[in-house]
């Protein structure tokens, strides 16, 4: 909150909760719920893994994808790739399917 300059009302209207109840999460009184916890890493653009500390340095979720190396990362970044043989596709193969899965989660504000 403080390296973006954001105060506890403006989270909590983000969040859809009130200030005190902010103030409680930042207390360690009360931990926030999965969907709070989604809300807030997407309110300041870090995976969910760089909130909770699993993390130590935020992903990036580029506006555009065109190399290979922007597609693995992206995939990584969204478990897709999990279990799945890398050569089994071609380079331009996966940067069309990042690119698709970056549109989609676009469009529904995810990313």
């Amino acid at each position: 909150m403080q390296k973006n300059n954001v105060t506890g009302v403006q989270l909590a209207e983000v969040v859809g909760v009130n200030k005190s109840t902010i103030s409680e999460w930042l207390n360690g009184k009360y931990l926030p719920s999965g969907i709070r916890i989604v809300k807030i890493a997407k309110y300041f653009h870090v995976s969910v893994s760089y909130l909770i500390g699993k993390d130590t340095t935020p992903y990036e979720t580029p506006t555009t994808i065109t190399t290979i190396d922007e597609a693995i990362d992206f995939l990584n970044h969204f478990n897709i790739l999990k279990g799945m043989d890398v050569n089994q596709k071609t380079d331009e193969e996966w940067i069309n399917l990042a690119v698709s899965i970056h549109v989609i989660l676009k469009m529904n504000g995810m990313v």
